[in-house]
């Protein structure tokens, strides 16, 4: 989380996901989240320093 300067990630919700895998560490930390929305039922949102993440 240091990488991307992201204080917390807010999770709104429980689930028992879980994502593995390796990035470039040149994207950006909203291309990331956009690929992830892609491949699952997740909504991503970056705010205050923080990663919100909904269904």
């Amino acid at each position: 989380m240091n990488w991307y300067n992201i204080k917390d990630v807010v999770y709104e919700f429980n689930s028992e996901e879980h994502f593995t895998g390796s990035i470039v560490r040149s994207r950006s930390l909203q291309d990331v989240l956009h690929g992830m929305e892609k491949i699952s039922n997740l909504k991503f949102e970056i705010r205050e320093g923080r990663v919100f993440v909904r269904k």
